[in-house]
């Protein structure tokens, strides 16, 4: 006689994944609170831009729908179709900051970091003014209304590559809040990140003693054309290249010297998957030593280089075909050395904490990972 196996929930099953994380500090470093009335930064913002975010919000245009412009960004809060979630509470979604602290005892989150959700298009904004007020603007919401009411929500305070003297002039504005633990850049900036116009910003954010994430964003830039941002027509597109973004960034700062310039910030790279940087490492590496004597300013090797100050978001983990193939890349790029712990809530594809996305390591790895990685850079 068939025994009926016992239905389990989502929420079970999230909890099931995540019960090796009880005894660790964890550092989720990419969390979208959700923003969907662009009003809510008018207020935050002077004339000429407020009147201008006002008429966003009203009008109907489509063009206007992601202020970038249009953008298919898909949140799903339903896979299942049964109303909750990811199979979780629905009051786990990030609408509104009570939600955050539901999620994190969900899945034992002792910080978040938030990342926004529209504002990651205001990259492709080529108005600096407008771009620049955005940023201030979300910088006073979350200050006002999203970071003072629970301990563990931090978020890095987000500024655009559109103008570099406003970028150091919002970080010197709201730089030594405690609960902006770092200096978001976007991935998809005006000029690629090793560009010297940008190093006023490195400086004003080592000055501070915030360490800078990098989040793949909207480009409308020249040099995005690499790898067909601006033609990119899907959202399977986008996720599947957002790794080439982050290749022609990482490429760029670390062949360009701003590991060297700055070297006591830190830098962590997400949202771009893991599986390529042994690849990369071992390309810049070999490239190196055949043009060296082009880079004088590089006194160390590429690998190396990364090593001593950038950092990878662990989401999206790639499914690397093949049983243990996974581990034995994390082992290749001694991944303790190197990844955050990511998870995208609540973008369709976040990832949940479980053996398919970090196979089990031994403990001091998985704990670096985690959690200990992260608290170093953001300084927790």
């Amino acid at each position: 006689m068939a025994v009926e196996s016992e239905e389990i929930s989502g929420h079970e099953k999230a909890q099931g994944m995540i019960e090796r994380m009880e005894d660790y500090t964890v550092v989720d470093c990419d969390i979208h609170e959700m923003i969907f009335d662009i009003s809510r930064l008018a207020k935050y913002m002077d004339e000429p831009y407020k009147s201008k975010v006002e008429h966003l919000a009203r009008t109907e245009e489509p063009l206007t729908q992601g202020i970038g412009g249009s953008y298919e960004m898909d949140v799903n809060p339903s896979p299942s179709g049964d109303g909750n979630p990811y199979g979780l509470e629905e009051n786990a979604f990030p609408t509104k900051p009570s939600r955050l602290d539901t999620f994190m005892d969900l899945f034992n989150t002792d910080y978040l970091v938030l990342h926004g959700h529209m504002i990651l298009l205001v990259s492709s904004i080529r108005d600096p003014g407008l771009a620049s007020a955005l940023y201030s603007a979300s910088n006073d919401m979350l200050l006002n209304e999203w970071l003072d009411e629970y301990d563990g929500v931090k978020a890095t305070l987000r500024v655009g590559t559109q103008d570099p003297q406003r970028a150091v002039e919002e970080i010197e504005r709201v730089g030594d809040e405690k609960d902006f633990i770092g200096v978001h850049i976007p991935g998809g900036s005006k000029t690629l990140l090793g560009d010297p116009a940008l190093e006023p910003i490195y400086q004003a954010a080592q000055d501070k003693g915030l360490g800078i994430d990098v989040h793949p964003s909207r480009s409308n830039s020249p040099w995005s054309s690499a790898y067909a941002a601006p033609s990119i027509q899907s959202t399977a597109e986008n996720l599947s290249t957002t790794n080439q973004q982050m290749i022609a960034q990482l490429t760029s700062m670390v062949f360009n010297g701003i590991p060297a310039k700055f070297p006591d910030l830190q830098f962590i790279f997400m949202e771009h998957g893991i599986t390529w940087l042994p690849w990369i490492m071992g390309r810049m590496d070999k490239t190196y030593e055949r043009r060296k004597h082009a880079m004088e300013w590089l006194d160390t090797k590429p690998s190396q280089a990364i090593r001593d100050s950038f950092y990878f978001g662990t989401q999206p983990i790639e499914d690397v075909p093949g049983p243990g193939v996974l581990k034995q890349m994390f082992d290749m790029m001694n991944a303790e050395e190197l990844l955050v712990y990511t998870t995208d809530f609540p973008h369709f594809d976040f990832d949940y904490p479980s053996m398919l996305t970090i196979p089990n390591m031994d403990e001091s790895a998985e704990r670096r990972i985690f959690g200990e990685n992260a608290m170093e850079v953001f300084d927790l």
